[in-house]
């Protein structure tokens, strides 16, 4: 089986990626800046550039042998009256239809931008405590039943992005940990509740 945790946006369309049969996890960020004087063109145009990089970076995947396909997705979806949510739901529904399409995804859920307070406890969090719980979880928690890969990615005009762990990887990651308990992933729903009792509410919704 192999799960998908994704956080999309225009800035860092992040994943987490578990193959549960490997005990691995791929944690990957593509960026794509929409620049000024945006319109429905440049967000037509960026959307499907990084629809693009996303499925050459699955598909990547795939050839090496990390992964054989993906089974269940689980996504952030925008919230509905932000100031730019038209342009993220454009981009959403392009990344995960395309995701859907090409490697027949037996279920796709999306979760509520709001879930991530609900972790937290606290609408008041910082985007670092998300990076600070998911190190957590990453080397305290999960440190001998996963082994976590940040792999670079290195954009069309040969910009490197470097290995590490921000906020945009460790939310895509959060997410992913959500799945884990839904399925209960090597025995691990009571591990991971135990420690943060957020990961307990099943906001997510199934779209397919």
């Amino acid at each position: 089986m192999v799960i998908v945790g994704m956080d999309p946006s225009f800035n860092a369309l992040s994943t987490s990626i578990l193959n549960v049969e490997t005990h691995k996890v791929y944690l990957q960020t593509i960026s794509e800046s929409l620049g000024d004087n945006i319109g429905f063109d440049k967000v037509f145009m960026v959307s499907r550039k990084l629809r693009d990089a996303q499925l050459k970076y699955i598909d990547k995947l795939i050839s090496d042998k990390c992964i054989d396909t993906i089974d269940k997705l689980f996504s952030e979806m925008p919230p509905p009256a932000a100031s730019f949510s038209s342009g993220l739901f454009a981009l959403d529904n392009l990344v995960i239809s395309s995701m859907y399409d090409t490697y027949n995804i037996g279920e796709v859920y999306v979760i509520p931008s709001s879930y991530v307070a609900t972790i937290h406890g606290t609408n008041k969090y910082n985007k670092s405590d998300s990076t600070k719980l998911a190190k957590y979880f990453i080397n305290e928690v999960l440190g001998d039943k996963i082994e976590v890969i940040i792999q670079d990615y290195v954009s069309e005009k040969g910009r490197v992005m470097k290995g590490k762990l921000n906020n945009d990887k460790a939310e895509s990651f959060l997410f992913l940990l959500r799945a884990i308990v839904k399925y209960d992933i090597y025995g691990l729903s009571k591990v991971i509740t135990s420690e943060m009792s957020g990961f307990i509410h099943e906001p997510e919704k199934l779209v397919s």
